[in-house]
Parts: C-alpha cells; structure tokens; sequence
C-alpha cells in the first residue's frame, strides 16, 4: 500500500451530495496517512467553508468560476504524485476501490468506470433523460474509455508528472475539459487503461427544466468545440445525421415500445431542436473566437480550519 493519493473534487457550492462523497472516501479500507482530499471551490462569489469540509479536507477557493482551473489548481496543490479526480457527485461505491488501484504495478492513466444513478426511489424525467443521455454518449457503456479517446473527470486517475507535462487541462473548455484532455493524452500516445471491476456511481440530481436547458446549451456549445478541433467534417456529418433525427419516427416506436416514455422523448426531441437551431451560429462564432489561457485574474486560498 506504498501508493500515495491525491484526491481532487471541484465544486461551486458546498452541496449535501458533497459530503457522501467525502464520506466514501473516508470509509476507504486504507491508510488514511496516504490518502489527501482537495475540495477546491471556483466561484466568483466567496462563501464560508462548512466545518465539516475544513476538518476533512484541504478546501482551496479560487474567485474564478471554472472547472479546469480548478482541476488544475488542485493539482498544483497536490502532495502526492497520483492525482484521483472526482466530480461533487462522484461516490465510491466499494470500500476497497484505493486498495485495488495501490495494486496496480504502476498507475498510468486510468479511467474508472462510471454509472449514473439516481438516490431517489422514484427518477423523475429529467433524471431519466440526462443518465440516458450519458449512457449515449459512451456508447451505452459504463466504460467511457472503450475506444481510448473518451475521458470523463467524474472518476480519472492521471499521473501528476504526465498533467503538468500537458499544461494540465485546457481553460478555454469550461466543460468538456476531459474529452480535449483526452485529445491530447492520445495525440501523445499515453496509454489509457480502464478497469472492468472499478466502479465509481455518479449521482444524478433532480433540476428544473429552465436549469437542464442552460446545462444543455453550455455542454453542446463545448462538445461541439471539442469536435471541431478534433475532427471538422466528423462534426459536419454528426450534425446532418442529428437533423435528420429531431424529428423521425422511430421516437414514437421507441414510446408505443416502451423503451422510453413520452416526456423523456419530448424532453430530448426539445433540446435536440434547440441544437439544431444553435449549430450555425455556434460554428461561426468559434470560427471567430480566439482560444487563450490567460489565467492571470484570479487567486487562490487555502481555507484553514
């Protein structure tokens, strides 16, 4: 158990799920002199760090709203040479998850498993379309990492020294920082491993529809900048093919099925729609955008207990 881990956790708020994970964390079969949680809080709007948090964790805040920042900012902070990021809703679900990934011979990049879920006995439709819409984007799979290029933050392993060597991740992707970070890792020929048997259980919460729309939006805006960079005419045919798609008749087999229900099929027939409608103007806009990591409007604190 010589595997030493830095465990990495963005927030903007202090939610309630936050302290479950934390708690997961800490009921870990492993000795707790080798294991570090770094909540750094990146919010413009500085709050007080709840007890809880200080007594359990290094908190740093940062007065800048970004996740990769904040990714960073953790890194840099950072004891051990193994980083483990995690999302504010990331839990472990077993108690042996730390000693498994200490027997690993020498840990590279690796990307845990991740299953969307809910905590509630009942999903309402809005949970129901955001886990499916998780599980499309990984191919219905738990495994994002089955083709070697996708990553997801919400359970990554990344060698510190291999972070710093890429810049750490890119501060023009306020989402969709680990799908670019992905991008690069494989252009550098990293090798990406993905455990079958380690299962990180990402916590869907409950959130209004004006709420899923504004998430929506920003996240097609960073994909679609991530595609573009990667791969233009890739991005050009997944639009044509999803135009087509808006509204095809296959929804309603799907719903006379029932392999989904009506409001979640309403649900995705909306924001696909409203993707359609943003494409062009999204395209020219990042064709007019000039990407910069000029990082220098923004500080960092640790919080002491």
């Amino acid at each position: 158990m010589n595997e030493r881990f830095s465990i990495i956790i963005p927030v903007l708020r202090f939610e309630p799920i936050l302290k479950q994970v934390v708690l997961s964390i800490k009921a870990q079969i492993y000795p707790a002199e080798n294991v570090e949680i770094i909540i750094v809080q990146n919010s413009s709007q500085e709050t007080e760090v709840p007890q809880f948090f200080k007594q359990h964790a290094r908190v740093i805040q940062i007065n800048k709203a970004s996740r990769p920042l904040a990714r960073n900012t953790g890194a840099q902070h950072a004891k051990f040479s193994t980083l483990l990021f995690l999302d504010e809703n990331s839990l472990l679900t077993k108690k042996n998850i730390l000693l498994k990934l200490s027997r690993y011979k020498e840990l590279s990049v690796v990307q845990l498993q991740i299953r969307p879920s809910t905590i509630t006995e009942k999903e309402s439709s809005l949970q129901t379309y955001t886990r499916t819409q998780y599980y499309k984007a990984t191919k219905y799979s738990w495994n994002v990492a089955l083709n070697g290029t996708c990553l997801d933050t919400a359970g990554l392993i990344v060698p510190k020294q291999t972070l710093l060597e890429l810049d750490g991740f890119d501060l023009n992707y306020n989402r969709f920082e680990d799908r670019e970070f992905a991008l690069r890792l494989t252009n550098k020929g990293v090798q990406i491993e993905a455990p079958l048997d380690i299962l990180i259980n990402k916590v869907i919460e409950d959130m209004s529809f004006k709420d899923l729309l504004n998430r929506e939006i920003t996240d097609f805006y960073y994909q679609l900048k991530y595609r573009w960079k990667e791969n233009k005419l890739e991005t050009l045919k997944q639009f044509l093919i999803q135009l087509l798609l808006v509204f095809s008749p296959l929804k309603l087999v799907a719903i006379v099925q029932k392999k989904t229900s009506a409001s979640t099929m309403l649900i995705s027939t909306i924001t696909s729609a409203i993707q359609v409608v943003l494409f062009t103007p999204m395209i020219l806009l990042l064709s007019c955008v000039t990407d910069t990591n000029d990082s220098e409007d923004w500080v960092a604190k640790e919080v002491i207990s």
